[in-house]
């Protein structure tokens, strides 16, 4: 396939690859309608074009400058000029997007006929064209300048153009338009070798950006070439340079150096690390926030950007340290577009905005957060943060809702018996049912069920029935729990997506989930303490009381208090503080209570909460603890009764539910 040849380039070709003999430059910008200066600057780059036919640009003293080469050559350069105007589209579209690119990138005012000219329409088209795009350029603070019998050209300062450039590509690519990929901005020469260093030397180097950052660094590093050629200054980035991107930028700085035989400045050098921060990573190659004060300045603003998107969940989704972790790193390169007006085009946007509207519309209320940072923040930001939230929210709906059954109830002494036996039912089986009642009189398509429980004898029920007592006696509920737990059992190996690759690996992952499981249930009890105590000491207590020894204990404690600064686990919504933290003070996961005295805590900050939960996690702890963990705490969101129990400080009453948690997560986990 012909490569593609930009429109001012493709004119200046085709009237020297059709004349015979040399031309002039000032005959050439006669016939172009262009200045000298254009044409000065279309001939620094040509050979890059000719070279493909063996063919190279003379200059003949006196007479001008000429085409040299054999006869098979020049017939082959004249035949890919011939070929659909050098793959100039129709697209409206396409056409606005190469007209945009040509604004942009053009050093002097060009006139509507030159435009029109290339891309083979009228000078209203054109004229009707630049009225479009000059109300997209205005929101990045570029104008268009049309001056009559001068030309048209766009205005803005180097930032501006480059993140119009940007937004036109990305644009481009979102609509699936192919042409932008072999676009030579910002001079044909010095873009098409950076274009072969993308898919050369430079290509082991960026298996760690998303795509459309890759297309970000590639407009960036061709205006910087090109300003450097230019010996033009640049003014440093409005931001801390992270020594983690010196050497990368280094490494493409040398090779641009030689490519292009310039000098990349010490202040070019840090800019381009500070860009390098900028960019997305892949979910493949994150790392974490450099040093222990960023990554705390990073997670504080995660929890309030948290508590902007949905207060009533913040207190559970603050305990998804997946989704913190994960926030944190989104940051550390967001807050450096944002104050550099770095804009990437989320390509799943419009999806976003269809399917999950809510989700983007509360994560637009999250990056207000930002706000400090610039008031100009792109829309695209808050849908790669829709995809954090979203994730959260869709993780604490499956802990507490994944393999809910669905049970039918029938009871011989009529609905009001139902309705009784149901209550029952609901209140030791919560987080695995869902319950409907069902009249003798009624028709029920037990398809959609899982579970039938009546008091009476059924026939033909497809599904599986228990018979019981409608008063419902021990015995009944231990034939109830067995049944959903083969139920519950089948159903996870049913939908299960993957399982372990070996028998090992299998015992391997069976074994962390047991010892946290019993780690979770030896460690669980209910500690009274002063209702007048305050929160340091509360916070003492459950440091000193979960440390195996003081050192660990000291550990808690100021990981609890450093949790607190980054946000209060102070939750009055609830009636409880929820003192939540990873750690290195123990070795296990632990869920256990600290109960007030009397009815309340009665200290400032704890007045009117009623009890206290300690969850701590290892440090290092597993993917299974963290799944594990949140199941818990998704159980306090979706079951009243459990929350009321540890509200009370009810310990047999919490412990039984507790056992009841974790028993579904092993049925649905230890799986062979």
């Amino acid at each position: 396939m012909n490569p593609y040849i930009p429109p001012r380039l493709h004119s200046l070709l085709k009237v020297l690859a059709f004349t015979e003999t040399p031309i002039s430059v000032n005959e050439l910008a006669k016939q172009l309608r262009v200045s000298r200066r254009t044409i000065f600057r279309e001939i620094e780059g040509i050979d890059t074009f000719l070279r493909p036919y063996n063919l190279s640009l003379n200059t003949k003293v006196g007479k001008g400058i000429y085409i040299w080469g054999d006869q098979a050559g020049i017939k082959g350069l004249r035949e890919t000029l011939e070929e659909k105007n050098a793959g100039i589209q129709s697209n409206r579209d396409e056409r606005r997007a190469i007209l945009a690119l040509e604004l942009l990138t053009g050093t002097e005012p060009q006139k509507l006929y030159y435009y029109a000219s290339f891309l083979k329409v009228s000078e209203a088209t054109i004229s009707y064209d630049l009225d479009f795009l000059e109300v997209t350029f205005a929101k990045f603070g570029v104008s268009i300048l049309r001056k009559p019998g001068h030309g048209v050209s766009a205005v803005g300062n180097e930032v501006e153009i480059r993140r119009v450039i940007c937004h036109t590509i990305m644009e481009s690519k979102r609509m699936g338009t192919q042409f932008y990929i072999n676009l030579s901005y910002p001079t044909k020469e010095k873009y098409t070798g950076i274009d072969q260093l993308m898919e050369t030397r430079f290509k082991h180097r960026l298996v760690w950006m998303t795509s459309e950052s890759k297309d970000v660094l590639a407009v960036y590093m061709a205006v910087a070439v090109e300003r450097i050629s230019s010996h033009n200054e640049i003014e440093m980035l409005d931001e801390e340079v992270p020594s983690s991107f010196l050497p990368i930028a280094d490494f493409f700085a040398n090779s641009l150096e030689l490519q292009f035989s310039i000098v990349f400045s010490e202040q070019e050098r840090k800019n381009l690390a500070v860009y390098l921060s900028a960019l997305r990573q892949s979910a493949h190659f994150s790392e974490k926030p450099e040093g222990a004060e960023r990554d705390y300045f990073l997670k504080s603003l995660a929890y309030r950007m948290i508590e902007h998107f949905d207060p009533e969940l913040a207190p559970f989704l603050k305990l998804d340290d997946r989704l913190v972790e994960g926030l944190a790193l989104h940051l550390q390169s967001a807050i450096v577009r944002i104050k550099n007006h770095v804009e990437l085009i989320d390509p799943l946007f419009e999806e976003l905005s269809r399917t999950y509207p809510e989700i983007l519309a509360k994560s637009k209320r999250a990056l207000e957060v930002l706000g400090k940072f610039s008031s100009d923040i792109s829309e695209y930001e808050a849908s790669f943060l829709a995809t954090h939230f979203g994730a959260g929210v869709f993780r604490i709906k499956e802990h507490g809702k994944r393999h809910r059954l669905k049970i039918g109830v029938v009871c011989a002494g009529g609905i009001g018996t139902s309705y009784f036996m149901a209550s029952q039912i609901k209140k030791v089986f919560a987080s695995q049912v869902e319950i409907e009642i069902c009249g003798l009189g009624d028709v029920a398509d037990w398809n959609d069920f899982d579970l039938c429980i009546t008091s009476i004898p059924l026939q033909e029920i497809p599904i599986p029935m228990v018979q019981v007592n409608q008063l419902l006696e021990q015995k009944d509920f231990d034939a109830i729990r067995l049944y959903i737990g083969k139920i519950s059992q089948q159903k996870v190996q049913d939908i299960q997506p993957e399982k372990a690759s070996s028998l090992l690996e299998s015992c391997e992952n069976a074994y962390d989930i047991l010892l946290d499981v019993r780690s979770i249930l030896a460690n669980f009890t209910v500690v009274s303490i002063e209702g007048e105590c305050d929160f340091d000491h509360l916070v003492k207590l459950a440091g000193y009381r979960f440390g195996s020894c003081e050192e660990k204990g000291r550990l808690i404690y100021e990981d609890l208090i450093k949790r607190e600064s980054l946000s209060t686990q102070v939750i009055p919504s609830l009636q409880l503080v929820l003192l939540h933290v990873q750690t290195m003070g123990i070795d296990g996961p632990v869920f256990s209570i600290i109960k007030p005295e009397g009815e309340n805590f009665t200290a400032p900050v704890l007045a009117g909460l009623r009890s206290c939960i300690i969850m701590l996690v290892p440090k290092a702890a597993s993917r299974n603890t963290l799944n594990l963990m949140g199941r818990i705490s998704s159980a306090l969101l979706e079951n009243s009764y459990f929350l009321e129990s540890v509200l009370r400080g009810d310990k047999e009453k919490t412990y039984q539910k507790l056992e009841e948690i974790l028993r579904n997560y092993l049925t649905e986990n230890i799986i062979f």
